[in-house]
């Protein structure tokens, strides 16, 4: 019996790197697979559907079950149309892993009002529209996990990756705060934020000097099966990153501050207690 034995996942960018990984973990741990890739270029254009074919077609082969979808889901009816479709074929959704993603690298002044929307589209309103109808369902059938795939960037900052890390930020937030309100109904929330060798990595200065085989999709992979599964069953709200060998948690931070004497500070007062106000 594997960790997801019976359960229905679905998984959005399934058809390379990350999604495609978790994946094909997914059903080698007993999970029943939608697989969701609109196979698209990193900047969210075009289209390929035989990605998604790949991935089902080995996970068949291998014994599994799974189903290849490659529809745009960046408005909320597309998002409850895949929805559904899982529970159409399977009678039941368990599990959501919204990985799709696009990669900018440009610099702030730089990045079309276009860029910016279609990012939008693809790292925010899909997973939100996700979510939502996922949350739906999984109500009504007494719970369930989701997890949301947000950049590194978002945490801690990049030069030329303003945009994807603006969609981070947004998918972290959310993603802490549905957890705050779906946990009552059974409904498990967490953020994964991998750092990984993929096609929307391949120009980043981080992996500069670095061997790709050492930060590869697959370490990312167990990680997610972790949360999709019982084994997580007590895990809400949290940000894991993922870095290789690497799993660490990410944590808001807040210093303990400085207070004035009386009243509220003035500007010109601050950077005597700056250091005591951050807690650096």
């Amino acid at each position: 019996m594997g960790l997801l034995e019976a359960k229905v996942v679905l998984i959005t960018g399934g058809g390379r790197g990350i999604g495609r990984a978790t994946a094909l973990e997914a059903a080698r741990e007993g999970a029943r697979v939608l697989v969701n890739d609109l196979g698209c270029d990193a900047e969210g254009a075009g289209s390929d559907e035989t990605l998604a074919q790949e991935v089902c077609a080995e996970i068949v082969d291998a014994g599994g079950e799974a189903l290849a979808d490659s529809s745009d889901i960046c408005d909320f009816e597309s998002a409850q149309g895949l929805v559904a479709r899982a529970v159409e074929r399977w009678g039941r959704l368990d599990g959501v892993v919204a990985s799709a993603g696009l990669g900018h690298h440009a610099r702030v002044g730089r990045i079309s009002e276009d860029s910016f929307g279609r990012a939008l589209d693809v790292a925010v309103r899909g997973p939100y529209g996700l979510l939502r109808a996922a949350a739906d369902e999984m109500t009504r059938r007494g719970g369930g996990s989701i997890v949301l795939t947000a950049g590194p960037e978002g945490l801690f900052g990049m030069a030329r990756r303003s945009l994807d890390a603006a969609c981070a930020g947004a998918i972290i937030g959310l993603g802490r705060s549905a957890a705050a309100e779906l946990r009552r109904q059974g409904i498990r929330v967490n953020v994964l934020a991998p750092t990984a060798a993929t096609r929307i990595t391949s120009e980043s200065k981080l992996f500069e000097g670095i061997s790709p085989e050492s930060m590869p999709p697959e370490a990312v992979a167990p990680v997610t099966v972790f949360l999709l599964s019982e084994l997580a069953s007590d895990v809400h709200g949290e940000v894991l990153g993922v870095a290789g060998e690497r799993v660490y948690g990410i944590e808001s931070r807040e210093s303990v501050g400085a207070y004035a004497s009386a009243g509220p500070f003035d500007a010109a007062h601050i950077l005597e207690r700056w250091s005591e106000i951050t807690g650096s």
